[in-house]
């Protein structure tokens, strides 16, 4: 995961994931997830990536609101999960200073 290491109250943080299939087949209908303290910011919904060859690697965007009441000092962790069908879930954190 990739963002910046700092994001003020009411501001929006962009978080790039990238997800690759490391198996021998094809993933299909992969999806992204990300996951946050709700007290501290809003995630977009799950983003849809699809079907990845085996080998490929697919890079999105995921849009984190901040809350405008949230204090600065704190570290937001950001949360993001890959799930396929019949494939295990796949999950990365990124933490950020809320400032």
């Amino acid at each position: 995961l990739k963002s910046a290491k700092k994001v003020k109250p009411g501001k929006a943080l962009m978080v790039k994931a990238t997800v690759t299939d490391t198996g021998t087949a094809a993933a299909g209908s992969v999806v992204l997830k990300a996951t946050v303290p709700r007290k501290l910011a809003t995630s977009q919904a799950p983003v849809k990536v699809g079907s990845l060859a085996a080998g490929q690697s697919v890079t999105r965007k995921i849009k984190v609101k901040v809350r405008k009441s949230a204090k600065r000092g704190k570290k937001l962790t950001v949360k993001v999960t890959a799930s396929a069908p019949g494939a295990p879930e796949v999950t990365a954190r990124r933490k950020v200073k809320i400032g």
